[in-house]
């Protein structure tokens, strides 16, 4: 009796294994969803005129990124060489592999926190950047005004609100019998007094950003110089040469630094007169009371000797970690776009580390069943290599090119 032969069994669907049928898939609706980030940053990119391409400016470093892409690079090789090793059996070199791409990961979120820092560092943040000058001295305007506020509620005991406490700061620096508070609570007058000033001609919208830059740098400069004949000047002391500027006058006479004298000068804000060297210049600050009970405010600079000077307090240490910002048009579009595509790519970079460990956790017990494990988790890290390769020169070298 005769048999026919039995017929080989039929299998449906693609050659290829279903796990790697379902990475495939999932790359899929990974490359739409950075698609997505990259179109609208391309939108954006040419529909903006006046978009941030000075890599100064948005503190974006090429050499960070430039090096991440080599580290990236290297490590997709590492993969392909780990994949080749496990399928030759030879499981040792394809977890020395592995741990090679491991430490190149790390080391790209090393140089991507680097660059992330920096970017903090200069509040190159969303919703933190200045676009228009009034915005950027708006924004140090709140910085000061919570500089005071915070010391005013620090230095002034009492649940009252803190402008209840800023009336009673000169009443608690005459009572205090603690020379150290004193001083602060004085400190913290003149500069509460010079940062009300600023208040004021920032809502009378009568200062430009160049002044107002030139005042925040008064203000660190902010300090109480005692003389050697017994008087105290307050204002702003430039105890090293100040800078030739155009504006001010020439061919002082070097015997005026010898002895202290004022000077008159039309915008004694902004411009520093040009004086001899070795001399030390103070901006000198006169509040008078109108009749209208208006307060009026005069500057005037004195040149002094080094001979003149007995002691310098320098008030506003305080402050100087409070300047004001770059004005950067849609700068805030572009950091929102920047967090976002490399936010979500370190992210990526995060998951295809997950992945590595699990095998890397087997050490020597790595095996013939992680070859599939190995090879899917090395075509998601050629995935998060790929949208890098797009990153970089779209973020990094386009910007001022097109």
């Amino acid at each position: 009796m005769s048999h026919a032969p039995a017929k080989p069994a039929v299998h449906m669907g693609l050659p290829l294994p279903n796990s790697k049928l379902g990475m495939w898939l999932f790359l899929g609706t990974e490359i739409m969803f950075f698609t997505a980030f990259i179109g609208t940053y391309i939108v954006l990119y040419f529909g903006s005129p006046g978009w941030p391409t000075d890599n100064n400016i948005t503190h974006l470093k090429i050499w960070a990124g430039g090096t991440n892409t080599f580290v990236l690079l290297a490590s997709s090789y590492f993969v392909v060489v780990a994949h080749e090793a496990m399928a030759a059996k030879n499981y040792k070199k394809a977890w020395n592999f592995l741990a090679l791409t491991m430490t190149l990961a790390f080391l790209f979120l090393g140089i991507k926190g680097i660059e992330y820092k920096g970017k903090f560092d200069h509040h190159i943040l969303p919703g933190q950047i200045p676009e228009t000058s009034l915005q950027a001295i708006r924004q140090v305007e709140g910085k000061l005004e919570g500089y005071v506020n915070e010391t005013t509620d620090r230095l002034v005991p009492g649940d009252d609100p803190v402008h209840i406490k800023l009336l009673n700061v000169s009443t608690e620096a005459g009572e205090t019998k603690d020379p150290d508070k004193k001083r602060q609570l004085d400190d913290l007058g003149l500069i509460t007094a010079e940062f009300n000033r600023f208040r004021a001609e920032v809502s009378a919208n009568t200062l430009e950003l160049e002044e107002a830059q030139q005042r925040i740098e008064n203000l660190h400069h902010l300090a109480v110089v005692k003389l050697k004949d017994g008087r105290e000047i307050t204002g702003a002391y430039f105890p090293e040469e100040p800078p030739k500027d155009a504006h001010a006058g020439h061919g002082e006479a070097e015997g005026e630094a010898k002895h202290a004298h004022r000077r008159e000068t039309g915008d004694v804000s902004l411009h520093r007169p040009e004086v001899a060297k070795e001399t030390r210049l103070i901006l000198e600050s006169n509040s008078n009371t109108a009749e209208d009970g208006s307060v009026q405010v005069s500057h005037q600079w004195v040149v002094l000797s080094p001979g003149d000077v007995e002691e310098v307090h320098h008030v506003g240490e305080g402050v100087e970690h409070i300047h004001i910002q770059s004005v950067i048009p849609y700068g805030n579009l572009f950091a929102s776009m920047y967090f976002l595509m490399t936010g979500f790519h370190a992210i990526h970079v995060l998951v295809g580390m997950t992945l590595f460990v699990f095998p890397l956790l087997r050490g020597s017990r790595l095996d013939a069943s992680w070859a599939d494990w190995v090879e899917n988790s090395g075509l998601y890290w050629h995935f998060v290599d790929l949208v890098w390769i797009f990153l970089f020169p779209l973020l990094y070298i386009v910007p001022g090119n097109i």
